[in-house]
């Protein structure tokens, strides 16, 4: 009864906070026993006794003490307790590589998991879902997965969903202006051939082109991400990264084309960075180079960083 009590709080918690989080999966599976999409008590948390939820993210603060979405989760979790005061939700703020590196996997693996947690989606989420370890959120999130409509497939595995994004971003180029007039570059690139240009550009008036951090590995992957949204169709990326086979030539062709940027003199080769307090690598050259690709994720540092002025989207 108290894995079905628990089990109906997640759910319920879930339902409301509408989360890229990921229900782990209990002892007990309460669709068994009673629909909690259905039920009062399963809206309402459970049944009234004493329940208690672990819950895992990477809101961390950054380099200035700042913290909004740590802040944010903080709320969510306050303004379901206040209405739901048998439940007591735990959080933990963990930096992101050491999260879906290291604590997740080693806690599913060891029986400890958390009760719900971020996920990223994809393969990842599609083998933990195969081990057993997630819960089913199809039936009780069921509206907000038709309002979120397509954007909900990498939380998605066989027809069945174990989570929702709570938002989505943009990645773009920043860029400083100066440097663009500098080198004679009077309009944004709007395509490939252009980009090349404008790097030529660069590189004739002693600029580096573009900086690349790549401490954590992934900053620099991303380029790599965004070639193969390029190269590959949405069938060929939904059923390669699926079953993990990339001997499709698009993925081969992503990989040229990222591996063309230092080659050609748009990224300098080694590249040298810090690693920030929240897990994004520095780059401690502001100034000349005249490119960053980065999302959503720190603006702030990078103005503050880099004096970079503006954003292609």
């Amino acid at each position: 009864m108290t894995h079905f009590r628990r089990a109906s709080a997640m759910v319920a918690f879930a339902s409301s906070a509408a989360l890229l989080l990921t229900a782990c999966g209990s002892d007990e599976d309460p669709a068994a026993t009673e629909s909690p999409g259905t039920t009062t008590s399963a809206q309402e948390g459970g049944s009234g006794e004493p329940v208690t939820l672990t819950w895992w993210h990477n809101g961390v603060a950054g380099d200035t003490g700042e913290n909004s979405l740590g802040d944010y989760w903080d709320k969510v979790a306050a303004d379901y307790t206040a209405e739901h005061p048998n439940v007591t939700i735990e959080i933990e703020q963990i930096q992101n590589e050491d999260l879906q590196r290291t604590r997740i996997p080693t806690a599913l693996q060891s029986g400890d998991a958390p009760d719900i947690f971020q996920q990223w989606g994809g393969g990842e989420l599609a083998a933990q879902a195969e081990a057993g370890y997630l819960m089913d959120l199809s039936e009780p999130l069921a509206d907000d997965i038709e309002r979120l409509g397509g954007a909900v497939a990498p939380w998605q595995a066989d027809g069945v969903t174990y989570g929702v994004p709570f938002q989505f971003a943009v990645e773009g180029v920043w860029y400083r202006k100066s440097l663009f007039e500098q080198a004679g570059i009077t309009a944004e690139p709007t395509t490939m051939d252009e980009l090349g240009d404008a790097v030529q550009k660069l590189k004739d008036a002693g600029i580096t082109p573009i900086a690349v951090g790549a401490a954590d590995k992934w900053p620099a992957a991303h380029w790599w991400y965004n070639f193969a949204l390029r190269s590959c169709s949405q069938d060929t990326m939904s059923n390669d990264t699926a079953a993990l086979d990339f001997s499709n030539p698009c993925w081969l062709d992503a990989g040229t084309q990222a591996r063309g940027l230092p080659r050609h003199g748009a990224v300098p080769e080694p590249v040298h960075v810090d690693r920030g307090p929240d897990g994004r690598d520095v780059i401690r050259r502001p100034g000349r180079q005249r490119r960053g690709r980065h999302g959503a994720h720190g603006p702030v540092e990078l103005l503050r960083v880099r004096g970079l002025h503006r954003r292609i989207r």
